[in-house]
Parts: structure tokens; sequence; C-alpha cells
């Protein structure tokens, strides 16, 4: 859903990486998942390479 989508692009190694997670709605003030979602595309990245 629009709530738990996260895109990654590395155009210079041509690696993309999609994260798809449902997330129940609190508000728009309730910023605490994108941290997480960072963490995630990162650890998925570094084992790509």
């Amino acid at each position: 859903g629009f709530t738990g989508t996260s895109i990654f692009f590395d155009f210079e190694k041509d690696i993309s990486i999609t994260i798809l997670t449902n997330r129940v709605y609190f508000g728009r003030d309730n910023n605490k998942h994108m941290h997480l979602r960072r963490v995630i595309g990162n650890l998925v990245y570094k084992e790509i390479l």
C-alpha cells in the first residue's frame, strides 16, 4: 500500500531496491518509520554488493 512503499535507486551500479510493507496510519506527524525504512534499505543494498 501507499503507506509502506520505499524505492531506492543506484543508477551507477544499475541496482534498484523496492520494499513493500503495510503500516497502520497514525497521522502525518508520526515519522518514526522513516528511519527503519532507511536502515532496511541500506542493509539490503550492502548484501547485494
